[in-house]
């Protein structure tokens, strides 16, 4: 009986708790002098520096095939790489499109030595050849990889270290 009774006070505490109504807002004082809370705009600063990870171990190697600078945008493991990458091989056939794609990965965050490797012979560009077929007809597709005016530059970034078991 005491169970009983217990449980109904404390239903009814709670239902009357629950009805009733709830404490007035504060009244807003519009007479006051308005308080500054933000006195600018946050300031967004823009840099193209990666956080190094101090767990970055190897060995690994990353290419990139046709490297061209801004023109082009590249995925976290690019810029992961280039971070982290104990050395960088540039191959081409032209040096100042070395010299330019040298200072493009310095701004972009490279610490380690690039090495410049001159071939004899322009890169050719890749072709690729697509096939749709649809029901009434066959349509080709052909697609080149070379931009033009373009840096015709492989980026290959290496890690060299111990392989963690």
């Amino acid at each position: 009986m005491k169970k009983i009774a217990f449980c109904f006070l404390s239903v009814a505490g709670w239902v009357l708790g629950g009805c009733s109504s709830p404490p007035q807002p504060v009244a807003v004082d519009f007479d006051q002098q308005p308080e500054v809370v933000n006195t600018g705009l946050p300031r967004l600063v823009v840099t193209h520096e990666v956080i190094k990870s101090a767990q970055a171990n190897g060995p690994w190697s990353l290419t990139l095939a046709d490297f061209q600078g801004d023109q082009r945008s590249y995925d976290t493991a690019f810029y992961y790489a280039l971070a982290h990458a104990d050395l960088i091989e540039l191959d081409t056939h032209n040096l100042a499109d070395a010299a330019r794609t040298q200072q493009w990965l310095l701004q972009h965050g490279a610490t380690a030595p690039i090495r410049v490797n001159q071939k004899a012979t322009p890169v050719q560009p890749v072709s690729r050849t697509w096939k749709h077929e649809t029901t009434s007809s066959s349509l080709t597709y052909r697609a080149t990889t070379l931009c033009v005016g373009c840096e015709n530059v492989s980026i290959t970034l290496h890690k060299y270290g111990e392989v963690q078991k």
